[in-house]
């Protein structure tokens, strides 16, 4: 019976702090029966399923000023301003930065990815199975931002971020009957999310008009992420939870161009990993 849950949030560049986190847990051989991302989350658990310490990191500080990476180009290019065909098929072929995918397919913990479907509204949980084209699709879908990313066509349904309908799935993994959960934030404890402003509400309606219950789900992300975060103290209470996050506000953008306030975040991460990485242990064992 799998009994050990490992929850990636996502939020873009504030990734970095959990790059850290996982780093130290693969140093201290520190594994899960299963893994679920959201978002940037996903991308971030990939490398640490492939056993690929530092490599978030590196290509976030050595790329993130690349416009074959980031840069708005790639929207007319690609699939949008983040250019996921440079990060998997240019960056994971390459002789620098492999994606060692013989290690990911070989990986012990299952591994779900969260996406948005934009018909519905709803967020959609895929088990990633050994198909190499279809986790990259599945993460470039999850990873997708509203606005700036087009929407990732999987079977003929339209997909974005996951994070829309469900940036914290803890209520799924609850559902799933774990009974060890490390839930992992990029927010500090402070953070709450606001409801969208007026402007960029009139920016959604525009672009998404012809996706209704997408918009729905859109304007109420504030309740449900909310939501989702009373729960996970909930279960923190009830020992079921192990929680890390940063322990100050993160003073990231969307897209970070700053290399030192990733390095700086990532470093945070690590810091906070060395911190946890027994007391994690220690709670997975109970």
């Amino acid at each position: 019976m799998k009994k050990t849950a490992l929850i990636l949030e996502g939020g873009s560049f504030r990734t970095m702090f959990s790059a850290g986190v996982l780093d130290v847990f693969l140093e201290n051989e520190i594994s899960f029966d299963y893994v679920i991302g959201v978002s940037a989350g996903a991308l971030v658990a990939i490398n640490y399923l492939s056993k690929q310490k530092g490599r978030v990191a590196y290509i976030n500080t050595k790329y993130n000023n690349d416009k074959r990476y980031i840069g708005l180009t790639n929207y007319f290019q690609s699939d949008g301003v983040i250019n996921f065909d440079f990060l998997f098929e240019y960056l994971g072929n390459s002789d620098e930065t492999p994606f060692d995918y013989n290690t990911f397919g070989n990986r012990s913990a299952d591994f779900e990815v969260v996406v948005t479907n934009c018909e519905t509204g709803k967020a959609e949980y895929f088990l990633i199975n050994d198909n190499k084209q279809e986790m990259i699709d599945i993460t470039k879908a999850s990873g997708s931002l509203p606005l700036i990313s087009k929407e990732i066509n999987i079977d003929n349904v339209s997909y974005l971020d996951g994070g829309i309908a469900d940036s914290i799935p803890i209520q799924h993994v609850l559902d799933l009957g774990f009974e060890k959960i490390v839930v992992i934030l990029t927010q500090d404890r402070s953070f709450t999310k606001k409801s969208l402003s007026k402007s960029v509400e009139r920016l959604l309606r525009l672009k998404y008009r012809n996706y209704p219950s997408f918009l729905s789900t859109l304007k109420n992300r504030h309740f449900n992420y909310n939501n989702s975060l009373k729960t996970v103290h909930r279960e923190k209470e009830n020992g079921k939870v192990y929680l890390i996050q940063p322990d100050r506000p993160v003073k990231i953008e969307k897209i970070e161009k700053d290399k030192t306030k990733l390095e700086s975040l990532y470093k945070s991460g690590l810091s906070s990993g060395a911190h946890h990485a027994n007391h994690v242990k220690s709670f997975l064992k109970e």
